[in-house]
């Protein structure tokens, strides 16, 4: 026995010396295709990153992400996990219908942050109300953890974003478009993706109905758009966190059937275009930002409407689907992601002169996470 115990001890040290070993020698990688993200790569070494801790977070952060035959790894732990029965693994639920849905704890949401980002909102609708002559309004919608709660398993302990978007309705009032009743009323359909955290344009659609009609006009209707379809194996973030097999998302595009041009600025004119989309992007793992091709810091959109209607968005990646509705509908729109927008949304309006409506448009945990919503009231 004790002749048994040696062995196996060390056949699991020279396991690991060897996985050690190879990790060192292993090339470092920039990005990881099959979890559609950026890599941690070797953090400075400085007096003051060894004294505030961020070098042995980044040196941490770095061994994980560059360990030797990672994505061999994740596959076999998530195989196993889901073999087991369990209905959790590395953030994500195993659904109902075969979804694969992001998992949000009391945990994971940082409470105080968004309070404070609700309290820019407020700011948000108050300041942009007072320059415009439009509509100030806000819509954050529901996650698919939210929309898509009895696919969940039971005895979750997902964070309650219901309560959040209560909580966000009572403060912003009439200037908050509350998107869940429709996704609701629609969620047999397919409006959010399997594999994907964002909502599918089928989903958008529908939000944009709701929101387009705050502004004091008639949605499109489906019929007025031909339904395309443009890749029949998309594979999104979600399952990216697991990388195991199964059966692709399809996505599509609604394209105006009395479509009007269009006239596209990214960043001040660094790229000039005549569409809202990237073709490019369907032949990347990244198939999502075939959508307005990315996300970009400001990015104005001139249209063929003639009504004197300017409409100001700051958003997140789930406008990005839906962005291409608006454009039948205002002169022109002024897009900004905060993440990489520098100027204060108030102070580029002020700048642009010629904004009468606006629009925050997010997902609710995006929206809970990001530490950029402050440039709102600036």
């Amino acid at each position: 026995m004790k002749k048994y115990k040696i062995i196996v001890s060390a056949f699991f040290i020279a396991a690991l010396a060897f996985l050690t070993v190879a990790s060192m020698v292993n090339p470092v990688r920039e990005r990881s295709e099959s979890e559609n993200r950026n890599l941690a790569q070797m953090p400075k070494l400085s007096v003051k990153s060894v004294f505030d801790g961020s070098f042995t977070k980044g040196y941490e952060d770095f061994v994980t992400d560059q360990f030797v035959w990672r994505d061999m790894w994740i596959q076999l732990k998530s195989s196993v996990e889901r073999m087991m029965g369990k209905t959790l693994s590395n953030g994500v639920y195993f659904a109902d219908d075969n979804y694969f849905i992001e998992h949000k704890s009391n945990a994971d949401v940082d409470s105080e942050l968004l309070e404070r980002n609700i309290g820019f909102l407020k700011a948000f609708v108050e300041n942009m109300s007072a320059q415009t002559d439009g509509k100030a309004l806000v819509s954050i919608a529901p996650t698919a953890s939210a929309v898509l709660a009895d696919k969940l398993p039971k005895f979750n302990d997902e964070y309650d974003w219901n309560a959040a978007l209560d909580n966000i309705a009572d403060i912003l009032g009439d200037s908050f478009v509350d998107l869940r009743e429709v996704l609701n009323e629609h969620k047999d359909e397919y409006v959010f993706y399997r594999t994907d955290h964002h909502w599918t344009t089928d989903g958008a659609y529908y939000a944009y109905s709701e929101i387009i009609k705050e502004f004091g006009f008639e949605p499109l209707a489906k019929e007025d758009f031909a339904r395309i379809v443009l890749s029949e194996d998309f594979l999104g973030t979600v399952i990216a966190k697991l990388n195991i097999k199964t059966e692709p998302d399809v996505m599509v595009k609604y394209e105006a059937i009395s479509e009007n041009p269009i006239s596209v600025s990214y960043n001040l004119g660094a790229k000039v275009t005549n569409t809202l989309y990237d073709g490019s992007k369907l032949d990347t793992r990244d198939k999502y930002a075939y959508y307005l091709g990315g996300n970009d810091a400001l990015i104005e959109i001139n249209t063929t409407v003639d009504n004197d209607r300017v409409l100001m968005i700051a958003k997140d990646s789930y406008a990005n689907c839906l962005i291409p509705f608006l454009t039948s509908h205002f002169e022109k729109i002024y897009v900004v992601d905060l993440r990489y927008f520098n100027l204060g949304v108030s102070e580029y309006t002020k700048q642009t002169g010629d904004v009468t409506d606006a629009l925050v448009l997010y997902n609710a945990s995006g929206f809970a996470a990001d530490r950029y919503v402050f440039k709102l009231s600036r």
